[in-house]
């Protein structure tokens, strides 16, 4: 039987100290005290550990929290800043298995939380948010690289895969991150860039090409990039004469030749380092189809991953990137197929923003964003639309043979929903997100999001804006700084996240409701979709699970609905951008869950 947490299910607001006062190491029982050196000493104010925890044995109180214990279900946590934790009255129990199934959130680190001032994300940064991504409902988060890597291009060019970026931290930081983030339920997916490196700080890299111009043969790093005296198919650049492969979307990351058998050694290494020694629970592998101009030798090497990463977690999760649609040799079907990856990002009918029109390959707003853009639909476009988005459910299943769809709206190379088509429009925005978290698979979400940040590149190759440093306190502008300056701020019209905690209505609560949803019914999650009707834009689906079945009825309408309990059923929860959803009344672009 698989294990079930039922956590989240009422609301206890407990404070929980301060994150400034654990960072500032300012003594006595203003900060958390912490003994990772398993001295019986606070690494912070030298104080014994048996003296410190509630010294003076009173009760408990928000002022003198000395021996609280963990309790999720209250929202009770011993780290973390309580001012994060996001309301949990009014949520549906949970409900949740422990397997690779979940619900996602993508962090972008350098950009999601600084703890300690220098304008640059870190691994403490998001141990104190990891009670907020909880509270939020998602079960999972994915962490853009946080391997020792050039500034530029969001971590993507690693200069040593075998030590942690300065910047965001140590190995007993990222140890602690994963203890903390398993002790509440969250699992922790990590990305892996195999296809290149920096040209920056690499020793790889340095000693390769030294290798090259001198044709040393004997030097441990000879043949680990793809050389040429004059350029290839593909892209490459030169230097010093020489011309070698690289990524299309920046010349200072070359290639690895990943047919070398001392290469494919070093990342056997890397794995087991991150994987066995680290414990992270999945890998995000970083665009697949281009290892090697061949597919069937990319599907082969994601096959051989796999392998090693199962050497040391039967259980890994491993989801790749085929930026791609869903058709041919190099689609996201084929790798389905051809591989032993669990899953691969559904780039093709979700809301993908990007520029070109529907029938013009996959590039185009797909079912999501073509319901939520008819904002005054009649009956047959509304139907239509909720056929489309059926539809598209059920291939993107069909298409995972039998794995886990991941299916998602944006992320950190894409504009972001907020801006591209929707327009800063709460409404769209919320039903969006909602239709995404009806889908069946891992969804996964681009932190940010829940309070609708901007994100559009403006100039080709330039992310600064989609990458931008969340927005936790609309009183506090954030910047992130690169090797080139600093990331744009544009948060013009943006509400923080700590304002729209506090506010019952906002888009990062409707976020919540709906993440909650999923955890509440697995069937959600992993059910097959049945069309039970669609009448007019108001559609039915049912979902199966074992022996739990969930209907679904969505109003794709701009007008109230009637609705009515599927035989044998309960009104579970309504998702509604505006107004209230019931039983029998569902307003427009709203979601409702009878079990």
């Amino acid at each position: 039987m698989k294990k079930l947490l039922k956590i989240f299910t009422s609301l206890t607001v407990v404070s929980v100290l301060s994150l400034t006062c654990i960072l500032s190491g300012c003594g006595g029982d203003s900060h958390d005290h912490i003994d990772r050196n398993k001295d019986d000493k606070c690494d912070l104010c030298g104080q014994p550990m048996s003296s410190v925890d509630n010294p003076d044995d009173t009760p408990d109180t928000p002022d003198n929290p000395g021996d609280k214990t963990d309790d999720p279900a209250k929202g009770i946590y011993s780290f973390g800043d309580s001012d994060y934790v996001v309301p949990l009255d009014g949520l549906l129990e949970e409900n949740i298995v422990d397997d690779k199934w979940g619900t996602f959130y993508e962090i972008g680190v350098p950009s999601y939380c600084d703890s300690n001032g220098d304008n640059f994300g870190d691994l403490q940064g998001i141990i104190s948010r990891l009670p907020y991504i909880r509270s939020m409902g998602y079960t999972g988060i994915w962490l853009t690289p946080v391997v020792d890597a050039w500034p530029r291009q969001y971590g993507y060019g690693a200069r040593d895969y075998m030590k942690v970026n300065p910047q965001m931290g140590t190995f007993a930081d990222f140890d602690e991150l994963i203890e903390k983030a398993h002790s509440i339920g969250i699992k922790v997916i990590c990305d892996m860039v195999f296809n290149h490196t920096s040209d920056s700080g690499c020793k790889w890299w340095d000693e390769a090409f030294k290798a090259q111009k001198a044709n040393d043969t004997t030097n441990e790093y000879y043949g680990f990039y793809n050389f040429s005296r004059t350029a290839g198919a593909g892209h490459w650049e030169m230097r010093d004469g020489w011309y070698f492969e690289c990524s299309q979307y920046y010349g200072g990351m070359p290639d690895l030749n990943l047919d070398n058998p001392k290469v494919k050694a070093k990342l056997a290494e890397v794995i087991k380092l991150w994987v066995g020694d680290h414990h992270i629970d999945g890998m995000r592998l970083d665009a697949v189809k281009n290892y090697f101009t061949d597919q069937s030798k990319n599907k082969s090497f994601v096959n051989w991953i796999v392998s090693e990463a199962k050497k040391y977690n039967p259980n890994i999760y491993v989801v790749g990137e085929v930026y791609s649609g869903k058709d041919g040799a190099d689609g996201t079907n084929a790798f389905y197929s051809g591989t032993q990856a669990d899953s691969f990002f559904w780039f093709e009918d979700g809301y993908f923003p990007a520029n070109s029109a529907e029938g013009k390959g996959f590039w185009h707003n797909g079912s999501i964003g073509d319901a939520v853009n008819a904002v005054v639909p009649n009956g047959t476009q509304a139907q239509a639309n909720a056929d489309k988005y059926f539809n598209s459910m059920q291939s993107m299943i069909s298409g995972a043979a039998g794995k886990i769809p991941a299916p998602f709206l944006d992320q950190h190379d894409t504009d972001r929903i907020g801006d591209k088509l929707f327009a800063r429009n709460a409404t769209k925005i919320k039903f969006a997100y909602g239709l995404l978290q009806m889908y069946t698979g891992n969804t996964f979400a681009y932190y940010g999001d829940e309070i609708a940040m901007h994100g559009i590149r403006n100039l080709p190759q330039s992310d600064e804006e989609r990458r931008m440093a969340f927005l936790w306190d609309t009183k506090v502008t954030p910047k992130v700084v690169d090797n080139e300056g600093e990331y744009k701020s544009n948060y013009a019209g943006v509400t923080g996240a700590l304002q729209q905690i506090a506010d019952s209505a906002s888009i990062l609560r409707y976020y919540q409701a709906a993440n909650n949803l999923r955890n509440a019914f697995p069937a959600i999650i992993r059910g097959t979709p049945k069309k039970v009707s669609n009448t007019g834009g108001l559609l039915t689906i049912s979902k199966t699970w074992n022996d739990q079945t969930v209907y679904i009825v969505i109003n794709f309408t701009n007008g109230d609905k009637q609705v009515s309990a599927p035989s044998g059923t309960t009104f579970q929860k309504a998702l509604c951008p505006t107004g209230e959803g019931s039983a029998t009344k569902l307003p427009a672009f709203s979601i409702a869950v009878f079990a």
